[in-house]
């Protein structure tokens, strides 16, 4: 929260405490079509005015958020990584 965007609790989960979900496929999205709170649309108004009006954080949190995606958790060598650490250990080459 605050390095490379904001973290904005959305009420409304789609899954439980172990991440089991609590609706068939397509369900969780059928009932956002309907789902309004006004705390949730408003701390989602008030981060993205923050980001608006500040230029240079926006910048910021976008380089953050690329460098992340390039050399960090979400980096195609990161991936690669856990694919491979999955094939060993499925052909049990360890």
């Amino acid at each position: 929260d605050g390095i490379n965007g904001f973290i904005v609790n959305h009420p409304f989960k789609w899954h439980d405490e172990n991440f089991r979900p609590l609706y068939p496929p397509g369900g969780y999205f059928n009932k956002l079509m309907d789902f309004y709170d006004e705390k949730f649309v408003s701390e989602l108004v008030e981060k993205i005015i923050i980001l608006i009006k500040n230029p240079a954080l926006r910048k910021k949190m976008g380089e953050a958020g690329y460098k992340e995606i390039s050399e960090g958790k979400f980096s195609i060598k990161e991936r690669n990584k856990k694919l491979e650490k999955i094939y060993r250990e499925a052909v049990n080459l360890k």
